[in-house]
């Protein structure tokens, strides 16, 4: 077993940076704490599930019969917006400090020598500085947005009265 240490593996993480965490952090969202994590995924939730509860209920889609799939029996929202999202978020953490674990195993495994320690460390702060930069994420959100902009749902739907067509397209 080794005894080198490295203060750069034993803070390393993949999701502790970026223009993302760094908002939450200005807003008091970030951490590892479990509140804040249940917190982070509640919001989540709030964000992008409960605004189209609240205007599918304002337009009548929510529920009923009036057509064939309404908000609440479409599994593939729900199960995107009140599932997999909050899980996503809840095992955030959990991986961030399995991937530490992971570094730090390098260590106390001997594979680094006290030579190659720098340049061990040289990764690490290449890897994080990769995870700060505003480009991926800018271009994931733009990756997100722009098939709204562009893509035509009616191919997707194939003439099923859904909850998100609008009624002038079902009328055509």
């Amino acid at each position: 077993m080794s005894e080198i240490k490295s203060l750069a593996a034993e803070e390393f993480s993949l999701t502790r940076g970026g223009p993302l965490h760094w908002l939450l952090v200005r807003l008091g969202h970030a951490g590892e704490e479990r509140q804040r994590v249940i917190r982070r995924a509640f919001f989540a939730v709030l964000a992008t599930w409960f605004p189209l509860l609240i205007l599918s209920l304002i337009q009548g889609r929510a529920y009923g019969t009036q057509i064939t799939i309404p908000f609440l029996g479409d599994l593939a929202v729900n199960a995107r917006f009140l599932i997999a999202a909050p899980i996503l978020i809840l095992a955030e953490s959990g991986i961030d400090r399995r991937w530490r674990l992971l570094v730090l195993q390098f260590l106390r495994a001997g594979l680094v020598r006290k030579k190659e320690l720098p340049a061990f460390e040289a990764v690490i702060a290449r890897t994080s500085r990769l995870r700060d930069r505003v480009l991926p994420e800018a271009s994931l959100l733009v990756a997100s947005f722009l098939p709204v902009f562009i893509l035509k749902t009616e191919a997707l739907i194939s003439g099923v009265s859904n909850w998100h067509t609008l009624e002038w397209d079902q009328a055509k």
